[in-house]
């Protein structure tokens, strides 16, 4: 399925957030020392190791929450991991809150105030961490600020008073920078998503062309440019694998006079119903055909040997001839159907060989067969001594 670039773009947020969790689970856990050392003083360290053993808790679920949502996250269920995030976010800042109302003595001005500035501090590295999304923000900005803002003010006096104007201000700048940066956030995210589809649409055009370009036009094998490449590269492998490597090339006989009979449109058909037996004859990895020229074609057989070469131009030979395409004007009389003529060479190995010797020694297997009767396979070494392997 297709996604939307708003819909990627979130999906991509997400995963964003969740990246978050190593560095937020080291943020969470100095914090609670911090808090733990501020307020060993004053509070019971039984007390306070509870509560610390329950950041640990949550920072585990946390991470757990990480490792679950790398391996079930998709866009489809993208909603539902961001409220899962936001709830793992509000459930940690309800914990601060609880520590802070529940720890700070009203008496002593200084732990008042600087509860103050724990929650600046915490609710501006959440900002920090979480600014591609609003949402998150405000799951943990709102927990932390709210009812510790509220039970300062109605609870500890002038102090409480200053705390809460502070806080009111403190949040007001905040959220209205975070507005403006999610905006840019969100617009880089999109940008670059749609930068990425069009790369990736660029690389498919460039594919679909380079592979236009390597392909004949009329049958869809390789055209003889691609594989002239190919046969190179093939020929470099071979020598240094001391691996076997074959070629072979046929065409249709007496085509011309095919053409002469029927025209040109049932000539190009002709040429189409070979090269479909051909490519589901070649069904190896590696096998490349390709029309060489007119009614000519070429295969280049990779880790065959030559008895295994032989059999397979035989079996593509067969196959024409039982295809059974008429050819009224075949000079075969006894069959009067479209036949081919084989030629095959193989690389002799440990000697070195130009993929043109390689081609004109198929070509002579090739004429070779035509000369002998037509309708038949010819191999011949391409170091020039011929094998008469006829059928």
């Amino acid at each position: 399925m297709q996604l939307s670039v708003a819909e990627q773009s979130n999906h991509e947020i997400t995963g964003l957030l969740y990246g978050q969790s190593n560095r937020v689970a080291i943020s969470h856990l100095l914090t609670a020392v911090i808090i733990i050392v501020w307020y060993a003083k004053i509070i019971p360290l039984e007390h306070l190791l509870i509560w610390g053993a329950a950041v640990v808790f949550f920072v585990a679920a946390r991470l757990a929450l990480h490792r679950v949502f790398k391996r079930y996250n998709n866009s489809e269920n993208n909603r539902l991991w961001m409220h899962a995030l936001a709830g793992m976010t509000s459930l940690m800042a309800c914990l601060y809150s609880f520590a802070f109302i529940y720890f700070t003595p009203l008496s002593e001005q200084q732990y008042v105030f600087s509860v103050g500035m724990a929650i600046i501090a915490l609710s501006a590295v959440s900002t920090l961490l979480y600014s591609a999304s609003v949402y998150i923000v405000l799951s943990f900005f709102i927990p932390i600020t709210v009812p510790t803002t509220l039970y300062f003010l109605l609870a500890a006096g002038d102090i409480g008073t200053i705390f809460a104007v502070m806080l009111f201000f403190y949040s007001a700048i905040v959220l209205s920078l975070l507005k403006k940066v999610n905006e840019i956030f969100k617009k880089s995210v999109s940008l670059n998503f749609q930068y990425s589809q069009e790369i990736e649409k660029r690389k498919l055009i460039e594919k679909q062309l380079q592979d236009i370009s390597r392909r004949d036009g009329l049958t869809g094998l390789f055209n003889r440019r691609y594989f002239d490449e190919v046969l190179d590269v093939e020929i470099g492998r071979a020598h240094r694998n001391h691996s076997p490597l074959c070629l072979v090339m046929f065409d249709i006989d007496y085509f011309k006079e095919y053409n002469d009979y029927y025209g040109h449109v049932a000539g190009d058909n002709c040429i189409i119903s070979i090269a479909e037996i051909v490519e589901q004859l070649a069904n190896r990895k590696g096998d490349l055909c390709a029309r060489y020229r007119g009614e000519e074609f070429a295969i280049i057989l990779p880790n065959i040997d030559i008895t295994g070469a032989l059999a397979f131009a035989n079996k593509i030979q067969q196959h024409v001839q039982d295809k059974r395409l008429p050819h009224k004007a075949s000079k075969l009389t006894t069959l009067q159907s479209v036949t081919v003529s084989v030629g095959v060479t193989n690389l002799v190995p440990f000697k070195k060989v130009k993929a043109k010797e390689l081609i004109r020694a198929a070509d002579e297997a090739l004429y070779i067969a035509k000369r002998e009767g037509r309708n038949r396979v010819h191999h011949k070494e391409n170091n020039g001594l011929g094998h008469d392997l006829s059928n």
